[in-house]
């Protein structure tokens, strides 16, 4: 009976999951803001790790972006998710301006 109901929960969506991730594999990338300023090729990327959801580190933020890309106006950020198995996340931000 147990196993019934951990089937359910699993397949019902009532996870902790993102409804955006899958269960085995993710790797998604979609837009996060976009400003009118001139759209540029100058870019950087930053990214924070996670390790079964009980060690995290990095910095992905956007003055984390903006200061190692040496950037002062931003013209739009993306954003690129990538999990495996729920064990290993890496989420990146990759900020383009001048």
């Amino acid at each position: 009976m147990r196993y019934c109901f951990l089937l359910a929960l699993l397949l019902s969506g009532c996870t902790l999951m993102d409804t955006n991730s899958g269960l085995l594999y993710t790797d998604i990338s979609y837009p996060l803001i976009s400003t009118e300023n001139e759209i540029t090729e100058k870019s950087i990327t930053v990214s924070n790790y996670s390790i079964l959801g009980l060690f995290t580190f990095g910095n992905a933020s956007l003055e984390k972006a903006k200061q190692e890309g040496n950037i002062k106006k931003i013209s739009h950020v993306d954003v690129n998710d990538f999990i495996i198995l729920g064990v290993y996340r890496k989420y990146s931000i990759t900020v383009y301006g001048e």
